[in-house]
């Protein structure tokens, strides 16, 4: 069943890096978006769909706040992604544990008060921890977290399946991986090299060994869109990656190739922290056979386009 018009879709988290791109792709697609977020929450990011959502100011960690947003949006399509413990600042463990795991329980509660029966939930590389594959990590793994964040996300994939078990209503919970793309928040590592590569200022990075399955945001959305249009019957988790593992010091070769005056950056010779596992590769099959989806673009493609976008002036402080 594809999104149309006719839809009624709440995405949660709307107004972030991932949520943004996926409210302009279903605003494109024709369907009524809603977008649930805090307050303070900047806008930004939409300013290109301005007009064309609404938005409605949403605490998740209310109840009440939350049963009012779903009586007065009735939606028929849910993209719950919001999260708390992704942005630098954010490790109260407690707001963490609200937030990622109370938040989506009274979500969760207005889906199966409404009768929702197509929801599509952020999930995490994080809630696997070390793997003992290589870094390769599948969903039938044993699930480690080595972080207060991939415990909270851990629980709230079993708050998903507790709740799809118990009111026999269908849930998705997708594993992203390491998303990137236009708009990323400029702590993270692939805006910090593009700020270094256009200011000619050596970004200071860790270990150039660590390796991540880096996906484009486009990718990322696509594989939430295609999982909402199948209908699933049941709980499932389900990976999205590239299946490809890159090494940060690769990453930067990749960059330095692009821009080729682009300073070496500073290694630290600091010890990695818990949570920086060697290597957290996707183990794609399972969604490749399920939702029929695989990432298309590749790294450096990508690296190629945002190089050549004015998303990031100022030393790497974002315009818009």
């Amino acid at each position: 069943m594809t999104i149309s018009k006719h839809e009624r879709v709440l995405v949660t988290g709307g107004s972030g890096f991932l949520g943004s791109v996926l409210v302009r792709r279903l605003v494109a697609l024709g369907a009524n978006v809603f977008v649930a977020t805090r307050g303070e929450m900047s806008f930004d990011r939409l300013q290109s769909v301005q007009g064309a959502y609404a938005y409605h100011e949403v605490d998740l960690t209310d109840a009440a706040s939350v049963h009012r947003a779903f009586d007065e949006i009735r939606p028929t399509v849910v993209f719950h992604l919001a999260v708390y413990g992704t942005s630098p600042g954010q490790h109260d463990g407690e707001a963490m544990h609200r937030m990622n795991v109370v938040g989506t329980q009274y979500v969760l509660a207005e889906c199966e008060r409404h009768d929702i029966r197509r929801i599509v939930m952020a999930g995490s590389w994080a809630e696997y921890g070390v793997s003992e594959r290589d870094g390769l990590m599948s969903e039938e793994d044993a699930c480690l977290p080595c972080s207060e964040y991939g415990v909270s996300k851990l629980a709230s994939t079993k708050v998903a399946a507790d709740w799809s078990l118990r009111t026999g209503r269908p849930v998705t919970v997708l594993r992203f991986f390491s998303v990137y793309g236009p708009g990323e928040p400029e702590h993270r590592l692939v805006p910090i090299l593009l700020a270094s590569a256009r200011s000619g200022i050596p970004a200071h990075l860790g270990n150039p060994a660590i390796m991540r399955d880096f996906i484009h945001v486009d990718d990322v959305v696509d594989a939430i869109i295609r999982s909402a249009e199948r209908m699933s019957d049941a709980h499932e988790v389900l990976n999205v990656g590239t299946g490809r593992g890159l090494s940060i010091g690769d990453l930067v070769g990749i960059v330095r190739g692009v821009f080729p005056n682009m300073p070496q950056p500073v290694w630290s010779n600091e010890p990695c922290r818990p949570w920086d596992v060697p290597a957290a590769i996707a183990d794609t099959s399972r969604m490749q056979r399920t939702c029929s989806w695989r990432s298309m673009k590749t790294v450096e493609e990508a690296i190629r386009e945002m190089g050549g976008l004015n998303d990031f002036s100022n030393n790497g402080k974002q315009t818009s």
